[in-house]
């Protein structure tokens, strides 16, 4: 596996394609299952698509076909029902607990959600202040400042940030 792949070019890209080469070689592989990552190696034509898989083809030395290259899309971030709102003071309470390395019973605890049959995963797909980073407020790269504004309007900017660094942090 390759990640970034589009940065191996000119002489990095031949070195790379030998050190594959002498690989295979070297342990005879009945298939190889080649993969090369990026984000940025091309738009969604079909020249470009042709140019990628050319690309992957002679740096593995393995043949690439349709469907490659396979393309990402970007996911639509569903609010799962019930969904919650949660106050400032419940993510303060369950970072404090993730830092502590309490169990997620214990998170789920401090955000308030004890007696519910939910994993913490599930918890954060519910959470309406999450939701909307996610939909409306993270759109784009904005700054920190900016989006804990919009999230928390009525709070100082400053301890709006470090409480949204903190939030963004654990929920990642």
């Amino acid at each position: 596996m390759l990640d970034e792949i589009h940065a191996y070019r000119g002489i990095q890209s031949t070195e790379i394609g030998f050190l594959i080469h002498r690989l295979k070689e070297r342990l005879q592989p009945k298939q190889l299952a080649c993969i090369g990552t990026s984000s940025t190696i091309g738009d969604k034509t079909e020249e470009s698509g042709d140019k990628a898989r050319k690309f992957a083809a002679d740096i593995f030395g393995e043949p690439f076909v349709e469907p490659n290259p396979i393309r990402s899309t970007s996911a639509d971030p569903k609010l799962r029902s019930p969904s919650h709102c949660l106050s400032l003071a419940q993510y303060c309470e369950a970072a404090n607990a993730l830092r502590a390395g309490k169990s997620s019973q214990e998170v789920l605890k401090k955000l308030g959600l004890c007696g519910e049959t939910i994993n913490l995963a599930e918890a954060l797909a519910r959470d309406e202040n999450l939701h909307c980073l996610r939909t409306k407020i993270l759109t784009k790269p904005t700054l920190l400042a900016e989006a804990a504004g919009k999230l928390f309007p009525k709070l100082e900017k400053g301890e709006a940030s470090k409480i949204l660094a903190i939030y963004v942090g654990t929920c990642g």
